[in-house]
This record gives C-alpha cells, sequence and structure tokens, in this order.
C-alpha cells in the first residue's frame, strides 16, 4: 500500500474515533459582551434564587447593567458577606471562564439554570455537585439530586440559547468573598417594555408576574429582578404603569 495513502487512513481513523469519543459538538457559543474592569456587586439572600446579586458601577455599552439579577454560589469555601458590604468582581462567561475555573463542568450548570427543578434549595444544592470549590459534595436533597441526574443525562452538549439563560460569573480573588454566578438572558432581540416573562407579548401572565413580586425589593420574598422594569430595585407602580401602557402589545 502508498506510505501516503496509509497515513491518510490512519489519520482518518484517529480523528473518528476522537468524534466518536467526545459526542457530536454544538459549534454555536453564546457571547456576551461583558467589561473588562472589575465592578460592584451588593448580594442579598434571594427570594426566588439562592442570592439576589445587584451590580454597580458597570460602564455603558455592555450587555450587563446596573441592576438587580439572580444569583447562585459555586464556592462553599466561605460565607458570602451580604449587604450592606460590597464586592469588587470581574464578570466572566461560563464559556471563557477565569483562572482555576476553566476545567469546571459549566455546561451542566447551564442545563440547570435552564431546566429548573424543585425551590431554589434544591436547584443550589444541584450546582454544588458540580462546582463547589471543595470536593465530595452529595446533595441532602432528593429533588436536588434528580436534578442532578438530569443534567448527567442531557447536559453534556448544551449550550443556551437565545430566550434562555447563560451563567456570568462574578469573579474575586478575596478572600472570606465567594465566588458567585449571576443569570444573564441571551435575548431574542429588543425587549418589549412591559414583557416580565420575556415571550414577545405584554399579556394577563406579565401582570400576574408583578402582583406577585409588588412592592418587593432585592433580598425579599418573591422578589423578580425580570419584574423591576425602570431597575430602580423595587417594583412598584411604576413598573405596573409600565406593563399596563403596554398591554397587548407584541413583537
Amino acid at each position: 500500500m502508498n506510505s501516503k495513502l496509509s497515513v491518510l487512513i490512519v489519520s482518518i481513523s484517529i480523528i473518528l474515533v476522537f468524534l466518536v469519543r467526545i459526542g457530536p459538538v454544538n459549534a454555536v457559543v453564546p457571547s456576551v459582551n461583558l467589561p473588562l474592569s472589575p465592578v460592584t456587586i451588593e448580594v442579598f439572600n434571594g427570594g426566588g434564587s439562592f442570592f439576589d446579586i445587584v451590580l454597580s458601577k458597570v460602564p455603558q455599552g455592555y450587555d450587563v447593567t446596573n441592576k438587580a439579577y439572580r444569583g447562585w454560589c459555586v464556592d462553599r469555601r466561605y460565607l458570602m458577606p451580604l449587604s450592606p458590604a460590597t464586592h469588587q468582581v470581574t464578570l466572566f462567561s461560563s464559556y471563557y471562564p477565569p483562572p482555576g475555573f476553566i476545567a469546571k463542568k459549566w455546561n451542566m450548570v447551564n442545563y440547570i439554570l435552564n431546566h429548573k427543578q424543585g425551590v431554589s434549595e434544591d436547584i443550589q444544592e444541584a450546582i454544588w455537585y458540580f462546582i463547589n470549590m471543595m470536593d465530595g459534595y452529595t446533595p441532602p436533597s432528593a429533588t436536588a439530586q434528580a436534578i442532578v441526574n438530569d443534567a448527567l443525562a442531557n447536559g453534556s452538549n448544551f449550550n443556551p440559547e437565545a430566550g434562555q439563560v447563560l451563567a456570568v460569573i462574578c469573579y474575586t480573588t478575596v478572600p472570606e468573598v465567594q465566588i458567585t454566578i449571576i443569570e444573564y438572558f441571551l435575548s431574542k432581540g429588543p425587549r418589549l417594555a412591559g414583557d416580565v416573562n420575556n415571550d414577545g407579548t405584554v399579556d394577563i401572565y406579565d401582570a400576574i408576574l408583578l402582583a406577585t413580586a409588588f412592592q418587593t425589593k432585592p433580598g425579599q420574598t418573591n422578589w423578580n429582578p425580570d419584574a423591576d422594569l425602570n431597575t430602580d430595585l423595587v417594583i412598584d407602580i411604576f413598573d405596573a404603569i409600565t406593563v399596563g401602557t403596554n398591554y397587548g402589545k407584541q413583537v
């Protein structure tokens, strides 16, 4: 057999074995434009998530803004100093994580954030199973273990798409401050004013979500950052007016 042909056959065989081992590859990587300089976070115990995390000192022109986001913990080494304490962090996409986090299973975390089950404690425990900066964490609740099993079965090749959530890492090297993540919503396009659930229509479902969160602030039960339509960190009559003014509109 021609030596060049032999080399070609061997090369193709190696490539085929590699593709079989890694499985199908989704080449579409979610992108998010994040500031390179540090920003400030203020952390509250979460109403519908483990944390409510308020970003501030974010320069204009980026995808994230000065507002509240749903937050989660990926670092069990410390207890997070809560509000009124503030912390300087650098934001990283979970697709381009900082040193020490590159080999972590972010695909599983992103899958969990987009396929939530149970209550916030169950979701947090499932996240800790995959990333916690310590060894050997076993979720204590059956629901959390079910979330883990679902991620293991279906999350290996998961990539968030438009209309889904991407984990953004709030990274710090300051001792005694937890490393956290926020949920960044990958928009399908310009968001319609008053569209709390971002389904393209301002309707009764948006009104119900706003009513459920009415008169709440970050850290309070029923707080929903998506209902804070004017991003002033309180869900009030001004947000209700936005829903009412745009009621029935569609994109």
